[in-house]
């Protein structure tokens, strides 16, 4: 577990760094900056102490941040904060200042990170990750037994998902989605109103009008809503689950039942909706599609309590972000209110102790530090283009709305191919698609699957591909804008130039190669693709 600091042990400034003992960070250059963060993170050189030769070493507060894109803000939040984990491959933090109920904490944000593109497996995680108990113990809500493991891990196996067999992320990746198809979700009351009190989960001093109405409004008894909501082993069992917070619990119990390391986050968006003030911030950010998306996810304003709890997972050998199903979400994301803040990580959800702050605030909204509804508030937001960071900075496009009115949304930053195939194949997910010159060779694109999302990158993007084989001519094609979405699943058909796919060589093994000649909007590839024809 982290260690915990007491509030009156903690110092102005504090800054910490995130380990944990199976999770090795080197630092080759010795400036205080991990090589992995200083690669993903602050675009720095993990072999250069003074990446640029100023005299001033990259591990500086203000110095890390000259080759990356950052934005930085000040905010009150309410205890409980974690500053031992709070700096994260995403986010830097400190403390500036404190009083008994709340912290004023400097973050710097670095939401154009490549963290995601680092996610690795481990197929031997479990002796990589036997040290690390207390991040798969049972906890007060985690509350496995061996008796729920079994199970869990039968029932996967009948779906064929071997737990024993699966590296980590593979583990994480199926077991996840499973789990979550599994347990239906319902709205409840219990996660931010209960506490450990005498050794059991239950509603905290001062809530008790609010769990009543909780009850009437649900029809279920404290102790069933909390069986269906705050424990693990509850929501197997039913197979139900609650908000985010609920899954989050849920996910952590399950999780930690197969040996994977795993614990809560809490995070809060960059600014609190409920202030015009606040959210008029967001006009001081210069970049176009970052400023875009936060204003998109933020959403208008609204007297809603908001905030969001997620996992981290031990995977590849480091802690990874697992927002619901996405194993290395990013914090600038306009599903997940545009850009999020971490303040918080707990091993176990009754460490967090949230009734007694966060949960007794929403309940009793008392006049206080926190003008509305949320217990966090912005003072001041702003961004900065890092003198060596090299980044473009385009407009975003802009999309009618069903009404009329234009608003600006950003494209994706990029779109994966997850894989080729080619519509008349027997495997073909989309039957009876052609384009001139015959079937259409269909890219199964990520990491989103709405329409909007990829009609936009493709509005923005260079359309352009060539085929490429060994001995050869190299065969282009071209995407259109938009695609096809079959089964909640998108593709986006190419069509070849010239007319035909004649020039094809038969049998061949030809190569997928986009063009990429718009930098800002690339499409990746998720493995070097082999298309025969």
């Amino acid at each position: 577990m982290p260690m915990r600091i007491p509030a009156h042990l903690t110092a102005v400034g504090l800054l910490l760094a995130t380990t944990s003992p199976a999770q090795s960070d080197p630092d080759r250059d010795g400036d205080g900056l991990p090589d992995f963060q200083e690669v993903h993170k602050y675009g720095t050189d993990p072999d250069s102490s003074d990446s640029d030769g100023d005299g001033t070493p990259d591990g500086d507060w203000q110095e890390r941040r000259e080759f990356a894109y950052t934005v930085r803000s000040i905010l009150h939040v309410m205890r409980p904060v974690t500053p031992d984990v709070f700096q994260d491959d995403y986010q830097d933090a400190r403390i500036l200042d404190e009083g008994d109920d709340w912290v004023e904490l400097e973050v710097v944000h670095y939401p154009l990170n490549t963290v995601a593109s680092a996610l690795a497996a481990d197929p031997d995680w479990r002796e990589t990750t036997a040290g690390m108990t207390e991040w798969t113990a049972p906890g007060p809500t985690a509350n496995w037994d061996d008796a729920m493991r079994d199970e869990l891990v039968a029932a996967l196996a009948a779906d064929g998902i071997d737990a024993g067999t699966l590296d980590d992320r593979s583990l994480v990746e199926r077991a996840v989605g499973w789990l979550l198809r599994r347990a239906e979700p319902h709205s409840g009351f219990t996660t931010f109103n209960s506490s450990l009190q005498d050794g059991a989960m239950r509603i905290h001093p001062g809530i008790e009008a609010r769990a009543e109405r909780g009850v009437a409004e649900t029809g279920r008894s404290v102790a069933e809503q909390q069986q269906r909501e705050l424990f693990a082993k509850g929501m197997f069992e039913r197979r139900t689950r609650g908000t985010c917070t609920s899954t989050a619990i849920y996910l952590n119990g399950c999780l930690r039942a197969l040996g994977i390391p795993t614990r809560i986050v809490l995070c809060t968006p960059v600014v609190d909706a409920s202030d015009a003030d606040e959210l008029a911030f967001l006009d001081r950010l210069e970049n176009h599609r970052v400023r875009a998306t936060i204003t998109t996810g933020i959403g208008p304003r609204s007297d809603s309590w908001t905030s969001h709890t997620f996992n981290e997972v031990f995977v590849g050998g480091r802690w990874r972000r697992l927002n619901q199903q996405r194993l290395g979400a990013n914090i600038l994301d306009r599903s997940c209110f545009g850009l999020m803040t971490h303040v918080a990580t707990f091993s176990d959800w009754a460490d967090g102790n949230m009734a007694a702050t966060w949960g007794l605030r929403q309940a009793t909204r008392p006049k206080d530090l926190f003008a509305h509804a949320n217990p966090y508030s912005a003072i001041t937001l702003s961004d900065r283009f890092g003198e060596h960071c090299g980044l473009a900075n385009p407009p975003v496009l802009t999309m009618p709305n069903p009404v009329g009115a234009v608003a600006q949304v950003p494209a994706l930053e990029t779109l994966t191919i997850r894989a080729v195939v080619w519509s008349d194949a027997e495997d073909s997910p989309v039957t009876g698609l052609t384009v001139p010159g015959g079937p259409a060779l269909l890219l199964h694109v990520g990491p989103s699957d709405r329409f909007d999302d990829y009609k936009r990158f493709t509005a923005a993007t260079d359309l352009g591909f060539t085929l490429e084989a060994d001995g050869h001519p190299p065969v282009r094609a071209r995407a259109p804008v938009g695609g096809v979405t079959q089964r909640g699943e998108s593709y986006i058909p190419l069509r070849p130039e010239g007319g035909t796919w004649d020039h094809i060589a038969p049998g061949a093994a030809y190569r997928l190669v986009p063009t990429n000649g718009v930098a800002e909007y690339p499409w990746d590839l998720a493995e070097p693709f082999e298309i025969r024809r």
